[in-house]
């Protein structure tokens, strides 16, 4: 783990019409999601059979977005080129930098001292937010006491 890396409960992400909140459980050594719904309350995220989604890494990728070229109403975000990031793995958060020079290519992570973050094996989550739309979640504080970030 990088010097860099800093414990955390979770993280809350704010995107266009949706919040979610990424779950450390170090009983599965996992993140579980959960997603508000319209009534302002997290429930969990299920997928279609019937299990709680989680990842043992999630990636939050700060992305500006521009208007879609195939369709005027939808946002596209804009993954070439550079910005900030957070990386969620094994109960810590890594802060830095991604790259990505091309849409066939993988991004590159890496952390504020310049070392490429290394994510743990298993499954990987992306999300890509605008700027700053991510809170993360210290831990020993009840998540529904941590604001949700503003867009």
């Amino acid at each position: 783990m990088p010097a860099t890396a800093a414990p955390a409960a979770g993280t809350k992400v704010s995107m266009d019409n949706m919040k979610v909140y990424w779950q450390w459980d170090p009983s599965t050594s996992s993140y579980i999601r959960f997603v508000e719904d319209l009534k302002r309350v997290s429930q969990p995220h299920m997928d279609t059979d019937g299990t709680q989604v989680s990842a043992a890494n999630v990636v939050v990728l700060y992305v500006e977005y521009k208007r879609s070229k195939a369709d005027r109403k939808s946002p596209e975000a804009q993954t070439i080129g550079k910005g900030l990031m957070a990386v969620h793995t094994n109960g810590v958060w890594i802060g830095g930098t991604w790259e990505r020079k091309d849409r066939t290519q993988p991004f590159t992570l890496k952390d504020t001292a310049g070392a490429v973050v290394r994510l743990t094996p298993g499954r990987t989550w992306i999300e890509l937010a605008r700027n700053y739309a991510q809170t993360i979640v210290p831990v020993g504080v009840d998540p529904k006491k941590v604001a949700w970030p503003k867009l």
